[in-house]
């Protein structure tokens, strides 16, 4: 098992049960989180926190995690639906795609943000210490959206027409094929 405090790697033994792996895996959490301060946001529960981490981790890169907590925030104080994509895919069993659709943001699930407001049931995936710590201590911000114009740079404001503006700036840009 990696020791490393920030990304989770995992290489068992071919005779390691399920199991076992994943009490491996509990014990690595434990021990990556065992000085997290859990108590540390109020109005959310650990488990809240764990799910707003899991967001951060699947809609940000460690430098913007501050950025998107906030976002993330924000959205849940004003009751405004999250409308993240990952959220989407957790719900289709998909991993590593970047975009949904119009019609898979109408999937019927408890887990699609884009219908339901608020947190999804669970988190969507594990989250890291940096994803964690962003959420205890978010950047300043009213931001509400945000939007990876193309690799390497994420924008973010409180105005929709200027999000409108970069969600077309980044359609250009993966037609373009800049985030193959």
């Amino acid at each position: 098992v990696s020791q490393s405090r920030y990304r989770a790697q995992y290489s068992f033994n071919k005779e390691i049960t399920a199991a076992q792996a994943v009490q491996k895996m509990f014990e690595k959490f434990e021990w990556v989180t065992a000085d997290f301060n859990w108590d540390a946001i109020d109005g959310f529960t650990p488990y809240e926190v764990l799910t707003i981490a899991s967001l951060v981790e699947t809609e940000g890169t460690p430098d913007v995690f501050g950025k998107v907590a906030r976002v993330v925030l924000n959205r849940l104080k004003m009751g405004m639906p999250l409308q993240f994509d990952p959220t989407v895919h957790y719900a289709l069993n998909r991993r590593g795609e970047i975009r949904v659709s119009l019609s898979e943001t109408k999937v019927r699930s408890k887990y699609n943000t884009f219908i339901n407001v608020g947190l999804p049931p669970t988190p969507i995936g594990s989250p890291t210490i940096k994803a964690l710590e962003a959420v205890a201590k978010p950047d300043a911000g009213d931001w509400l959206y945000f939007v990876t114009v193309k690799p390497k740079e994420t924008r973010f404001t409180s105005s929709y027409q200027e999000f409108l503006k970069w969600k077309a700036e980044y359609k250009r840009n993966f037609r373009a094929g800049l985030f193959e």
